[in-house]
């Protein structure tokens, strides 16, 4: 039978990675299209999400599945890494997570601060009165959050080539 620390850390990567890039794309595909074009709502829906620490959860839920995965790895190749990933199935189980951990990394350090600026400017146009100042931090706003957008769907691409890879590496 299983090692029972291989079965924790099995339910944690694959409850996590299913929760991360589960809502990875219905943010993408669904949340954020829906919110576009209609800033009092986005404005509520973010600060919801933000009262309920969806921006704090969402990274630890990542942080877990990514250390889960890397523990296991470990145990799997038994500290021989470079070996384990010689075969087909550790090869394919080592380029997803990589892809994952590359994901997690352009989404923290790259989207979230710019999703976060587009906010706050989002938030100071509600106090601008002047026309001018108003259109260019709408100009800026806009071109932090088509940047933003960018970057969420190669996240999310990213994330579900690795879910993918993660699901058939034993089989190849």
């Amino acid at each position: 039978p299983p090692h029972p620390m291989m079965l924790l850390l099995r339910l944690l990567h694959i409850l996590g990675g299913v929760t991360w890039v589960g809502a990875t794309v219905f943010t993408t595909c669904f949340l954020f299209p829906a919110l576009r074009g209609n800033p009092t709502a986005a404005g509520q829906v973010m600060q919801g999400l933000s009262q309920r620490r969806f921006m704090e959860i969402m990274p630890g839920i990542a942080i877990v599945t990514i250390l889960s995965g890397l523990w296991m790895i470990w145990i799997t190749s038994g500290g021989h890494l470079g070996m384990y990933m010689q075969t087909r199935s550790g090869h394919s189980y080592t380029t997803a997570g990589g892809l994952a951990i590359v994901a997690f990394f352009l989404g923290i350090f790259v989207g979230r601060p710019k999703g976060m600026k587009a906010a706050a400017l989002g938030a100071q146009m509600a106090a601008v009165t002047d026309p001018a100042e108003r259109a260019k931090l709408q100009h800026e706003m806009a071109t932090l959050q088509k940047q933003s957008g960018v970057i969420t769907a190669t996240v999310t691409v990213l994330l579900l080539i690795a879910a993918a890879g993660m699901a058939i590496a034993r089989y190849v």
